[in-house]
């Protein structure tokens, strides 16, 4: 089994070394398996009709340590974080600068520099909204967690629960 696990790993990790602006066929994005941060960039991809390519990755593999405690996967991206998203252009590594570039090309991201700075306003806020305060990325992860615990976490969120009424949730 361990075999197996370092096998994948080895080949999706060869596989995400090998993106590049030169080799991608149609664009690329690289995220966990859940919705994330990635979110936003897949709506607006999918509002241009953009035909791309998406890697996912699962916790596991992300957090996957060979014998030498080394964690391949990571040393596949810059700052050793994701998203990727990589196209005949450009080869990104922070999901805001993905997004300003999917707006720019796309002309979503205003007309003149106050639209445009409303506009990476309001992407801040919605990064902000989704990834610090709304208890998402929590409820994403179970690795080391009790069932009973993230269960609180994603009625916390939802607004069920003591935390999740006193908090009013994702709300």
């Amino acid at each position: 089994m361990t075999d197996e696990i370092a096998d994948q790993i080895t080949q999706l990790a060869t596989q995400i070394k090998n993106l590049s602006t030169e080799t991608v066929k149609k664009p690329t994005l690289v995220y966990f398996d859940i919705i994330g941060i990635c979110w936003p960039i897949r709506c607006l991809l999918h509002l241009n009709n953009v035909d791309y390519d998406l890697t996912q990755i699962s916790i596991s593999q992300w957090s996957y340590r060979d014998a030498k405690g080394e964690q391949s996967l990571k040393s596949c991206f810059r700052n050793g974080h994701m998203p990727l998203y990589v196209d005949s252009e450009v080869q990104l590594n922070q999901s805001n600068i993905i997004m300003m570039h999917l707006g720019d090309k796309y002309n979503l991201i205003g007309d003149n520099p106050t639209e445009r700075l409303a506009a990476l306003e309001v992407m801040a806020q919605a990064y902000d909204a989704l990834f610090h305060f709304s208890g998402l990325f929590q409820t994403n992860i179970k690795i080391g967690i009790s069932e009973d615990e993230f269960n609180a976490r994603l009625n916390a969120f939802l607004g069920k629960g003591t935390w999740g009424v006193l908090s009013r949730g994702y709300q």
